[in-house]
């Protein structure tokens, strides 16, 4: 994430049906990751997103990980985005 307050959505990757996808929190990062499921609702500002601190993870089904939104409380913080077919 490049500048806090400027949201920023996954890349254009198709998800499998029925595969979750693992979003985690950079270890070094050293503020507060928001994810949501648009730009608006992403921004550190508003408080109806999900926050995820440092190494934190949280399983999601989407269809596609453009459909995911980040801000961070620190530029340059990270976000992992995986997914796994169980």
């Amino acid at each position: 994430i490049s500048v806090t307050g400027t949201p920023v959505n996954g890349s254009d990757i198709a998800v499998p049906k029925g595969v979750n996808v693992i979003v985690k929190a950079h270890p070094s990062n050293t503020g507060r990751v928001t994810m949501a499921s648009t730009s608006a609702t992403a921004n550190k500002a508003v408080t109806t997103n999900f926050p995820l601190n440092a190494a934190e993870t949280v399983e999601v089904l989407v269809r596609n990980f453009n459909n995911l939104w980040f801000d961070s409380t620190i530029s340059g913080d990270q976000v992992i985005l995986l997914c796994e077919q169980s």
